[in-house]
């Protein structure tokens, strides 16, 4: 399924997870199996790391979340280890669905590389991140770029 989900000979339903599960990895497994149920092609997560993407002293954030002091606490909140998204990766696939994720950092996108995801979904905000870009494009996998939030 995954080489035939790039090729356009029919329209393709991808579901947006996110970080809908608020970090909880019991939620996005049961994301998963309500999204295969309902027939989607694709479930869509993002891959943030903390390290790569923040720290924990940037003094122009505000306060994010009620539970999280600063932004760097909530990614790292949301972060799943490499062998949770392996896991997850795996879990879609046996429910017949393409695995994705957007990658905000080139650490995310070395990570997604190996769970041998048939292309790159880029987050609109991201479109003019040259490092991230030449990172998924030396993957050779497609991408599929959205604008919604580009400048």
């Amino acid at each position: 399924m995954s080489e035939a989900f790039i090729v356009a000979d029919r329209c393709r339903v991808i579901a947006e997870v996110g970080q809908a599960h608020d970090g909880s990895l019991g939620t996005a497994h049961a994301f998963i199996d309500a999204i295969a149920d309902c027939g989607a092609d694709a479930v869509k997560f993002q891959t943030h790391i903390a390290a790569a993407e923040s720290t924990p002293d940037e003094p122009w954030r505000v306060k994010f979340s009620p539970q999280d002091d600063t932004r760097f606490d909530y990614w790292k909140r949301m972060e799943f280890s490499a062998a949770q998204w392996a896991g997850l990766a795996e879990h879609s696939r046996d429910r017949g669905l393409v695995f994705l994720s957007s990658a905000f950092s080139t650490e995310a996108v070395a990570l997604l590389a190996r769970l041998n995801m048939p292309a790159w979904k880029i987050g609109s905000g991201e479109i003019g991140n040259r490092p991230l870009l030449a990172a998924m494009q030396r993957t050779g996998k497609p991408l599929l770029v959205s604008t919604g939030m580009s400048k």
